[in-house]
This record gives structure tokens, sequence and C-alpha cells, in this order.
């Protein structure tokens, strides 16, 4: 921009000033250093109105930046300072412009076409924002769900598997006539081991069971992805009075009934969380709610792990599990967790 001035002073297209030609310099070095800072953005509008108030401005391409920091400002949410600094400007060139009436039509376009892309590029930019932070979200729960996995793997199937091998040799030596058929069981269950073994360690499992608080987290941002609101009751929880075996159940269940809320509930919809902790008899209760799609698929077991295998896993711990359907077309998930004895 500065070049060009010079250009079209140089070649007549523009008359030579002393003052014109400072102002340019000011202009341009000002907008130079507002790369590290925003106060010289100041210091740019500053001497920018200084030159309209001074009779100073001329044809030059250096006044088209002056537009640019106003539309940066307004990607910055700086809404109001920004129209208020482009009335300010397009008032000063109204005031210094003999012909006033082309002037102020001239100024309203290009204040509307100004603000129009400002607020266009600004919606853009919190389009991505919010799209980086929701896929970062998703991932980390993704990540979350897959350590759950892993964990799953490891302390329930993995061990079931050799509980088989075992049974079946002791039934093999009891029972010697049924060897042959006892040893195919028992290959069949080796083979599945190893594989889930070699799942497991391509798998991070975490070294312990994250607070509730964390997973609690996690799942708010996963519902936020469709902008479903999650709404926590768990009064005075004190996550260092469960188990390590109720704290993995919790946030299994959750997990999982918070799959299937995405996955059901309509959009711009609520959640309920309902956490309580009975201290006497050390069990741990959890309700989740939500609404139910009318034109959408209804809950069953399935989704996420399936609740058919968190009804598994509640009532091996000799806890309770009930899940069904309000008469608001809510569906609901209820598990009771107790202690380890």
């Amino acid at each position: 921009m500065l070049f060009f001035d010079i250009y079209s002073t140089s070649t007549g297209m523009a008359a030579f000033s002393a003052p014109r030609v400072i102002l340019a310099m000011l202009l341009a070095g000002s907008l130079a250093l507002s790369a590290k800072s925003p106060r010289f953005e100041l210091v740019f509008i500053s001497i920018f109105l200084l030159g309209q108030l001074l009779s100073l401005r001329g044809e030059r391409m250096l006044d088209l930046a002056i537009y640019l920091a106003i539309a940066i400002w307004v990607m910055r949410a700086w809404v109001v300072a920004a129209i208020f600094v482009l009335f300010a400007v397009e008032t000063t060139i109204f005031l210094q412009t003999p012909d006033s009436e082309p002037q102020t039509s001239s100024s309203l376009l290009l204040g509307v076409t100004v603000l129009a892309l400002s607020l266009a590029l600004k919606w853009q930019k919190q389009r991505r924002i919010y799209a980086e932070n929701t896929a970062r979200k998703a991932q980390e729960t993704s990540a979350a769900k897959s350590r759950a996995l892993a964990q799953e793997l490891h302390d329930n199937t993995a061990k079931d598997l050799a509980h088989i091998i075992l049974l079946a040799r002791d039934f093999a030596i009891r029972h010697p006539e049924f060897a042959e058929a006892s040893q195919v069981q028992i290959d069949i269950a080796r083979n599945a081991s190893r594989r889930i073994r070699a799942l497991i360690a391509t798998m991070n499992i975490p070294d312990q069971t994250e607070p509730m608080a964390t997973v609690i987290e996690q799942i708010q941002g996963m519902l936020l992805t469709r902008h479903i609101t999650l709404r926590i009751s768990m009064p005075n929880l004190d996550e260092s009075l469960l188990s390590t075996g109720q704290l993995a159940t919790g946030n299994f269940m959750l997990r999982e009934c918070a799959s299937n809320v995405l996955k059901y509930s309509p959009e711009n919809s609520q959640a309920r969380l309902v956490i309580g902790f009975n201290e006497p008899s050390r069990e741990l209760t959890i309700l989740m709610s939500n609404d139910i799609c009318s034109e959408g698929s209804t809950p069953d077991i399935g989704g996420g792990f399936g609740l058919a295998n968190l009804k598994v896993r509640v009532e091996s711990q000799g806890g309770e599990f009930a899940v069904g359907t309000t008469p608001t077309n809510q569906w609901f998930t209820h598990v009771t967790i107790p202690g380890d004895k």
C-alpha cells in the first residue's frame, strides 16, 4: 500500500505533499507494528482520524487498511468498538467532503459491506472453533470408551476364558472318555484368550479407574455435540467412599447410558443424571433419564457396549438393574451397586 502511494505521487497521479507523505509513513509503520500488539491498531486508527481532521487525506491505498482493522475487531468480538470506529471514520470523511450526498450513499454502502463481511468471517471462525472442540471432545470420549472396553476384556472376558479352560481340563480328567471333545473346547478358549490378549496390548488400559467427575465431564461434552444438556444432581457425593468396583461399574454405566442418550434423544433436549450414595448401606445409586425422539427408534438393549452387558455386570456384583419408559415418554436407566464386602 505504501509503495502504491509513493508510486502515485512520483508519477503525478496524486499531488505531492510532505505532511501527507509523513502521514502515510506513520500509518504504514503503525500498521506493521499492529501485528505485534493490538495497541498499535489504536495508534493506526488515531493517526488516520487525525489525518482526516487535518484534511491530509488523499486517494491512498492505505486508507483501505482502516476497514481491515475494523474487520479484525469484529472477528475478535469487539463489535461495538468496531462500529464506533467505523462511524467515526465515515463521519470525518463526510465532514471533509464538499459534495455530501454521494459521500453519504458511499459511506452507507461501504459500512454495510464491511460489517457484513466481518460478521460472516466471525461466524465462520466460531464454527471452525466449535467444530474443532467438538471433534476433540468426541475423540477424548472415544478414547475413554476404548480404554473401558480394554478394561472389560481384561477384567472379565479373559478371566472367564481362563476359567473355562480350567473347567474343561478338570472335566477331561474326571471323564477321560470325553477328553478329545474337551480338548477341542480348551483349544478354542485358548485361541480366543490369545486374540484378546493381543487386542488388549494395542489398547491403552488406564492404571487406575478414572474419577467419576472426569467421566461426567466427558459425557457432558459428548452430549453437547447434539446440543443435549445434562442436568446433574449428586448431593454431597464423596468419591473416596466408593469402592473400586463401584467406581468402575458406575463409570461404565455413565458412558453406556450417555451413548444411548446421544443415539435416541432429540437435539436441543435435556437429560437428567441423579447420583446418590447411602453411607450406612454403602450402596451407590445412579439414575439417568432422557427424552425419546417421537419419530426415532425406541431404546432397547443395545448401543455402546449394550445395556445387556451393563445388566450382567451390575447383577454380578450383587446390584440391581432396571430400565423402562415413563408416561411422559422418557427412557430411564436405574442401577444400585453395593460396596465391596
